[in-house]
């Protein structure tokens, strides 16, 4: 089974504010959100090989360019072993063409000016 696990930042668990001042995360809050999405990623894995996943690719969707110097939200070092990684946002379609069994959506948020959401905003 080929499984797909997109990380964002935003929704991740206990992330549930903006950073204060000139809106750059701080050194401690990006460390924070990285733990958190970090181990939401891993924990997705392990639960997708658990039901039979032998293709694993965990796609970093909530790279912070512009509020860390490492840009990346995921630390790859503390992810299981034996998955593939991508960064940057490529769209759901080019996934899902490529033949993936499920899909993860972590840390996933809401669009611009939906009040159900915390943290919302979008691209276009």
């Amino acid at each position: 089974m080929k499984v797909y696990i997109a990380v964002d930042s935003e929704g991740v668990a206990c992330v549930v504010g903006e950073p204060a001042g000139d809106g750059r995360i701080g050194a401690w809050q990006f460390d924070y959100v990285r733990q958190r999405a970090t181990e939401e990623a891993a924990a997705a894995v392990l639960g997708a090989r658990e039901a039979g996943a032998t293709d694993i690719l965990v796609h970093d969707v909530g790279f912070l360019r512009g509020y860390s110097p490492v840009g990346n939200v995921l630390r790859y070092d503390e992810l299981p072993r034996g998955i593939r990684i991508a960064l940057g946002g490529a769209p759901i379609k080019q996934v899902a063409a490529e033949g993936f069994d499920a899909a993860f959506l972590l840390g996933h948020h809401a669009m611009a000016g939906d009040p159900s959401g915390v943290m919302a905003h979008t691209f276009s």
